[in-house]
This record gives C-alpha cells, sequence and structure tokens, in this order.
C-alpha cells in the first residue's frame, strides 16, 4: 500500500506541475458541459468492481457523449498505480479519481495531486456529505453479515447479539479483520462502542468460530454449507451467490452502523479538466449516484434512491480517522488470533 510520506515527500513536484488546461476550466454549468464535450473523453481511475465502473462509463457516456476511459483499481493496486505515476511524472496520470482508502484520499490532498473542492463545486450537493477539500462522498459500502437459510433450524439472526447466541457456536465464520478496509470500519466501530468493545470481541472468540482469509471466500463457504454465519461481506457479493441459487440472506447490523466511505476527486492539472469536473458533478449528482450504487449494491449519501441498499440508521457523514481504522483493525486480528 502507498505509504502516505511517499506521497506528501513528492508534494513540491505537484506544485511545479501546472497545466495549461487549468486556464480554460469553466464555473458556468452549462460552460462546463459545452467544454467537456470538446475535450471529448475523461480518465477515471476508478474503485470499486469492474461492473460497477463499466455500468457508470457507459450511463456517462449515453448522457453526454464523452468517452470514460477506465483504470479499475482495488484500494492497495491503486495506492501502488499513483505511487508510480508520482515518481515518474511528478502527478496523476488521470482526470478523477475515485477512492475507497481514506489514509490515501487524505495522503493525495495533503501532497497537492487533487484539488482542493468545496460544496460550492458541487450545486445541490449536501454540505455535510462533502470529505473536506478532498470531493464528495459518493458511497457508502454497508457491510452486511450473512447467514444459510438452510443450517439454522429457523433461528433469523438481526444483531450484533445474535451473533452471540449460544446456537450459533462453531457455526460462524469470520473474515480477517485486516483483508479489506471495510472490515476495519466494522471493527473500529465495535471497538469504539461502549456496549461491545474488546469484551464482545472475546465473547465472539468463545463462539469457536471458523477464520476466513476473505469475504469472498467466506461467501462461497456460506453457500456451500461449510458454515451457517458469515461476519462479514457485501450486500454486492451475497447477491451474487443467491442469483446462483445459494440459500443466503443477510442483515445490515446497528448500533453500530459501520459503513465504508468513498470519495470521488478531480486530480489536479488534469489534462480534461472540465470532462473531470463534469464527471465529478454527475456521480455526485442524483442520476450518476443511482447509477453507482444500484450497480454495487452500497449506499447513497443523498439517501434513499431507487435501486440502492438503504443507508443504516444513525450513519455518521465523516469518515473516521484511517490512523485509528487501521489500528482496531489489527486489534481485532490480535484478539481473534489471526496470525
Amino acid at each position: 500500500m502507498l505509504a502516505v510520506g511517499t506521497v506528501t515527500g513528492c508534494a513540491a513536484g505537484a506544485e511545479e506541475n501546472t497545466s495549461s488546461a487549468d486556464a480554460v476550466q469553466a464555473t458556468d454549468p452549462a460552460q462546463i458541459e459545452s467544454l467537456a464535450k470538446t475535450e471529448g473523453e475523461v480518465s477515471w481511475l476508478a474503485a470499486g468492481t469492474q461492473a460497477t465502473s463499466d455500468a457508470v462509463a457507459a450511463a456517462f457516456e449515453k448522457r453526454y457523449g464523452i468517452s470514460v476511459k477506465v483504470a479499475r483499481y482495488s484500494s492497495a493496486d491503486m495506492a501502488q498505480r499513483i505511487e508510480s505515476d508520482v515518481r515518474g511524472l511528478g502527478r496523476i496520470d488521470a482526470d478523477v479519481t475515485t477512492q475507497t482508502d481514506n489514509a490515501l484520499a487524505l495522503s493525495l490532498r495533503d501532497g497537492g495531486y487533487i484539488e482542493r473542492l468545496s460544496a460550492k463545486r458541487f450545486p445541490g450537493f449536501p454540505e455535510k456529505m462533502m470529505y473536506g477539500e478532498i470531493g464528495p462522498l459518493v458511497q457508502f459500502a454497508v457491510p452486511v453479515v450473512g447467514y444459510n437459510t438452510r443450517s439454522l433450524d429457523g433461528f433469523v439472526p438481526d444483531s450484533w447479539d445474535d451473533l452471540l447466541d449460544p446456537r450459533l457456536k462453531g457455526k460462524l465464520m469470520i473474515a480477517d479483520p485486516r483483508s479489506a478496509a471495510t472490515w476495519g470500519q466494522i471493527w473500529h466501530a465495535i471497538l469504539k462502542t461502549p456496549a461491545l468493545g474488546e469484551k464482545y470481541v472475546k465473547a465472539l472468540v468463545a463462539q469457536d468460530f471458523q477464520p476466513v482469509a476473505s469475504s469472498l471466500v467466506g461467501a462461497e463457504q456460506l453457500a456451500a454449507g461449510q458454515g451457517s454465519v458469515l461476519v462479514a461481506s457485501t450486500p454486492s457479493v451475497f447477491n451474487a451467490q443467491i442469483a446462483k441459487g445459494a440459500p443466503i440472506a443477510f442483515f445490515s447490523p446497528t448500533n453500530p452502523a459501520p459503513v465504508a466511505y468513498t470519495s470521488v476527486s478531480i486530480v489536479k492539472g488534469a489534462a480534461h479538466p472540465n470532462a473531470a469536473q463534469l464527471f465529478a458533478r454527475w456521480l455526485a449528482g442524483e442520476e450518476g449516484s443511482q447509477v453507482l450504487n444500484t450497480a454495487e449494491g452500497t449506499a447513497s449519501p443523498l439517501g434513499e434512491l431507487k435501486g440502492t441498499f438503504p443507508s443504516p440508521p444513525g450513519i455518521a457523514t465523516t469518515p473516521p480517522d484511517p490512523g485509528a481504522v487501521r489500528a482496531s483493525g489489527e486489534r481485532a486480528a490480535e484478539l481473534l488470533g489471526f496470525r
């Protein structure tokens, strides 16, 4: 994963990197669209699944007739790609980015590689959903707990407390908290909730759970009946198994209701600045938000749009400190016995 210090350390190069494109960047919506169409394309470093980025690109191209060049990466791979760009070019070789790694987003802001944005650049977007000057939050990935409906003898879990039910002893599967940033969010929320905390994690250990390397592996094992409950995965992963006929259902725990956050940013010195601005505005708006979150099975920061996953009650609108999340994930892994 890209070290924060690596990006920030190259900030001088970023400050020196200016583009003539900056001079023609518009602010009027009609002019933005007109100039964006003249630029003809936008380059997007995308987080999320390939199916989601393809759906978003196709919808934007249909809406505006502007080509979207997509390069999709996992969090760790995106950090490596950006590090390569920064070392070789002194900038990010793209127009716009979406990132689920909040540490990376903060690093790019502090290093001067993305524009510092305000809510004024996104008319109608709720200011409380801005991730500071990084850009709008465009996606809430809601972790869910899945269960095999054929192996619980009618028991239907729907809360954190239910996972400690004696009927689930030896039937739980838990994904490695270090395998994805999303799972770090779960354990951070659990450890910081007074009613749960470390005592709850230790109680899970007493349930004699089965460790799994990742949520994808766990979902496959859950579908095969090799475990009865998986903590945790995402709706899109479980829905993929359900579509194949797997006897899986899932629920979104509350109190706490952890989420993972995706933000959109405009690259500083973008080759297509107006197309980048148009794309970011569209993605943060109702149409783009619906396409993105419906395809990914995630919740929209704009509220419940048709086809999107419902936002859990009491959701925090500001991502927690990435360092604290990482520390919580490591602590949870230690308590759970992952090595």
